[in-house]
């Protein structure tokens, strides 16, 4: 049995477009993992976070320039309401005074509102010709006060989230130093031990290095310090990616994650997710079946992966993984609408055959 299928048995073989460290069929086969080098493996990944954080870093960069560049902009504007204000201060209270048109095209072009209202409706409701008395003039330097002042928040929020990711970037930095000295410290063990073996050191070193993954390690805990920020950080962006239905990119992005860390359960059914919406039928029931064996008590990923094998006509297995949901969801409340969702899509598939 698989473990990409743990709760539900071996399917018939499924060809992988693109594997996810297996062989092509699922069928038990050796790990393709096993024919790579896992550091080089971690290095990538590695090098692919500091690709996104920097790459979020900057789109953040430029965000801070527009919103810092927007803030002067509306504060000039401001500044030459107080001017045309002091200019009807010095009459009565019955003075007005025309608002300027560059005024007026500014906040028209940026959306300004004065208490909920467009410019144009603000001086057709209160101005006379073009003109406002003191408290209509006020309003709108009032109006664009508000809005330097909140992108002068968004600018400070933006250099606080920059800040941010320079720690991230440092801190990934850490990580890639830390994973190059334990692969050196590897690689000087395996050829000390070659030398007193005299074993072929291309066979030595799979057996050595693999030993460690066979076991249940992964690359994260190879590292020295704690990485989950900027893994949370790869994970909301591949997270952003898939609510705007970027699933490719989502899953690659994912897939890099389990390579990271093969024992996260998010990672892998957010993957079965991505593969699924995509009608990749075969990657996702392998990666639900991985989610299910990190998670057995989650009854969401057999229910996924009977939808999958339903998209692929194996009522069979279907019906197995199904089984699987009513079996996990038991009487506990939270899964009881799940629960009698399989057992009416088992009594459909009953009444089929």
């Amino acid at each position: 049995m698989s473990s990409g299928n743990i709760l539900w048995g071996s399917q018939n073989p499924i060809v992988f477009k693109n594997s996810f460290g297996v062989s092509n069929t699922d069928t038990g086969g050796q790990d393709d993992l096993s024919q790579q080098n896992p550091f080089a493996e971690g290095y990538g990944v590695l090098l692919i976070l500091l690709m996104v954080i920097q790459a979020i870093a900057n789109d953040k960069f430029i965000e801070v320039q527009k919103n810092a560049e927007r803030a002067r902009n509306t504060q000039e504007k401001s500044n030459e309401m107080d001017e045309v204000i002091a200019k009807a201060a010095k009459g009565d209270a019955k003075t007005k005074e025309e608002v300027p048109d560059d005024v007026i095209k500014y906040m028209r072009d940026h959306g300004i509102l004065i208490d909920g209202m467009t410019i144009d409706d603000y001086m057709a409701k209160y101005g006379d010709h073009g003109k406002l008395d003191k408290g209509g003039l006020q309003a709108i330097k009032a109006a664009l006060d508000n809005d330097a002042n909140r992108n002068t928040d968004l600018m400070s929020q933006g250099q606080i989230t920059i800040q941010k990711m320079s720690q991230e970037l440092n801190a990934v930095l850490t990580q890639l130093t830390g994973l190059i000295s334990k692969w050196g410290e590897i690689s000087s063990m395996i050829a000390q031990k070659n030398v007193l073996m005299k074993k072929d050191p291309t066979l030595q070193q799979a057996h050595d290095t693999m030993r460690f993954f066979r076991r249940g390690g992964s690359l994260r805990m190879l590292l020295d310090d704690d990485v989950t920020q900027p893994l949370n950080t790869l994970y909301r962006y591949a997270m952003q990616l898939m609510d705007v239905k970027e699933f490719a990119g989502a899953a690659r992005l994912f897939q890099l994650l389990t390579i990271y860390d093969a024992w996260s359960f998010d990672y892998w059914f957010r993957l079965g997710e991505c593969c699924q919406a995509q009608k990749h039928w075969g990657e996702a029931i392998y990666a639900y079946g991985r989610a299910a064996q990190i998670k057995i008590d989650a009854p969401q990923a057999p229910w996924a992966a009977a939808e999958c094998y339903l998209a692929c006509d194996n009522v069979c297995y279907a019906i197995k993984a199904l089984k699987a949901v009513v079996r996990i969801c038991g009487e506990v409340s939270e899964h009881q609408i799940l629960r009698l969702r399989a057992e009416k899509m088992l009594q459909q598939l009953s009444d089929r055959s």
